[in-house]
């Protein structure tokens, strides 16, 4: 997994078998430890709601509804990700990414067919 902080943007990249891992309702952590602190983010499958991010004393959570997810994976491989925005509390916004590798979903999965269009003739 890979996380971005730019901002008010948060980007999250993970690989396919990470993907794959989370759609069996599997969570993944990003940990990394700092002086005197430790930075955490768990990805979590969720039923349903929004893309959103939790904070607590735990370190952050991004929720993945499942419905989302399964409808990502019938677009891989692509650029496209799932993006959300979250208001916070004070009306500022947060954006949210959320994005299969696309060099590593070409790996796995091969490149994306094309709808074969009319003939032409």
């Amino acid at each position: 997994m890979k996380v971005q902080i730019d901002g008010q943007h948060l980007r999250v990249r993970v690989d396919e078998s990470e993907f794959a891992r989370l759609l069996e309702w599997d969570s993944l952590t990003a940990r990394t430890r700092l002086p005197r602190a430790e930075f955490v983010l768990c990805l979590r499958p969720v039923a349903g709601g929004p893309m959103a991010l939790q904070t607590g004393p735990d370190g952050w959570r991004l929720d993945l509804p499942l419905p989302l997810l399964f409808d990502y994976r019938s677009r891989l491989p692509c650029r496209d990700g799932l993006d959300a925005t979250q208001m916070l509390d004070d009306g500022t916004p947060l954006e949210l990414s959320f994005e299969v590798d696309l060099r590593d979903s070409i790996r796995t999965r091969g490149p994306k067919r094309r709808a074969a269009g009319p003939s032409a003739r």
